[in-house]
């Protein structure tokens, strides 16, 4: 006999939002180059720095694509656990 998904804690889909749409705005904002040069982070034209921070890119949007997801699948009565646990083990600071 199949379990039933669990039902998505009331308190994570905010949180899921925030993050996801977060890392999605942060690099299209990033991307279409609108952030003015005051608001850059020091040495943001330090092409170690710079290609440090694009190496991100990936992750960020494969963890947000993950979480929406997991947010989709739960509004939906699907299993949506295992790609919410995916981006937990990938946290990091930015500088």
């Amino acid at each position: 006999m199949t379990e039933a998904p669990a039902e998505l804690p009331r308190f994570l889909r905010p949180l899921f939002l925030i993050v996801d749409l977060g890392f999605i705005a942060y690099w299209a904002i990033t991307l279409a180059g609108v952030i003015p040069d005051e608001y850059l982070f020091k040495n943001y034209d330090n092409p170690i720095l710079s290609a440090w921070n694009w190496s991100f890119l990936p992750l960020d949007l494969a963890i947000s694509a993950t979480g929406l997801s997991a947010l989709r699948r739960a509004r939906h009565g699907r299993r949506w656990r295992n790609l919410a646990l995916v981006p937990l083990p990938s946290h990091r600071a930015r500088a």
